[in-house]
């Protein structure tokens, strides 16, 4: 069953998704460096996370799982970038 996240809700779980943003590059930092190098690397030329997440899942054979993990990591980095996190 899919609910529809309003506004408020989305707000007050911001932090949250900060969070599992924030879980998801350290599990790559700590099991998959070497995807946090390619992410680096894709951010700083333009590439946005759902981007990165797309290609993930389109080029893997474990699918969304692991894209999933990627978008979230690329987040979490664009966002101590920009001073955020």
């Amino acid at each position: 069953m899919t609910q529809v996240i309003e506004t408020q809700d989305t707000e007050a779980l911001s932090m949250l998704g900060q969070a599992l943003d924030m879980e998801s590059y350290e599990y790559l930092a700590d099991y998959r460096p070497y995807y946090l190098t390619a992410i680096s690397h894709a951010l700083a030329h333009g590439v946005t996370p759902a981007k990165i997440g797309q290609y993930v899942a389109d080029n893997t054979t474990n699918g969304r799982s692991i894209a999933m993990t990627c978008e979230k990591a690329a987040r979490h980095i664009q966002r101590c970038e920009g001073g955020e996190g």
